[in-house]
């Protein structure tokens, strides 16, 4: 999910070695591709020359830490094998202790078509309401990165698309939050008070820009009762 790409087509061509592990300036760790993905809208591959997309998945704090989670894979995975998802070892799938094991997964490369059938079968087992697939996890990430507030061209960035026409695809609605957010601001038209906080995720694009303040500063000189009434709009994000 972290890397919004189309489910089927990524998830097959995934190695042991498609992943690096890096610390940012903040040493905040992270894993990115060591390679681009042949997909519909990037034709990339182990043996692509192509500049690779700088997407990172960053770690987090608690037992669902993403990075932790694939190092555990990689970790787990028989050292003769090539492909990132293989077939489960049986004594670990039986085993009461999986933990005390050494290896989890066989070198045997899943195959394309259990790819496509992977998360209706996690519908299934799980009894959820709906059958899912494997493209509902980059419509997901889409749609949770537009309710979050992030730029279209950072989602682009993110999702590979190449016209915005194709992001407001998946965007069509906004989120109970949006939308008391955005009544919220309006009523200060009537009221004359700053909109409440509404605890709205601030994408790290717009924190702490200095291009944003500048060019607020250059506004605030032209027009100052509008300057205030954006910053109340924003601050209620």
């Amino acid at each position: 999910m972290h890397f919004v790409t189309r489910g089927i087509e990524f998830h097959q061509q995934l190695q042991i070695n498609s992943f690096e592990f890096h610390f940012d300036e903040n040493n905040r760790e992270y894993a990115c591709l060591s390679h681009e993905m042949k997909q519909k809208n990037w034709q990339g591959g182990l043996d692509s020359g192509e500049t690779i997309n700088d997407k990172r998945m960053y770690s987090c704090e608690g037992d669902r830490c993403p990075v932790a989670s694939l190092k555990m894979l990689i970790l787990k995975t028989d050292p003769d094998a090539t492909s990132l998802f293989n077939h489960i070892n049986k004594d670990a799938l039986s085993s009461k202790t999986p933990h005390i094991l050494q290896l989890w997964y066989t070198n045997i490369s899943v195959k394309s078509y259990q790819f496509t059938r992977f998360m209706a079968d996690v519908s299934k087992n799980s009894s959820c309401s709906m059958m899912y697939t494997a493209h509902c996890l980059r419509a997901t990430a889409i749609q949770a990165m537009s309710d979050a507030g992030f730029e279209i061209r950072h989602i682009m960035y993110m999702s590979g698309h190449r016209n915005e026409a194709s992001v407001r695809s998946y965007s069509r609605d906004c989120s109970t939050l949006q939308k008391k957010s955005m009544s919220d601001t309006l009523s200060t038209l009537s009221t004359g008070r700053a909109p409440p906080q509404t605890g709205m995720p601030t994408p790290m694009a717009v924190q702490n820009n200095p291009a944003s303040d500048s060019v607020i500063s250059v506004l605030a000189a032209r027009d100052t009762p509008n300057v205030n009434t954006m910053n109340a709009a924003l601050s209620s994000n």
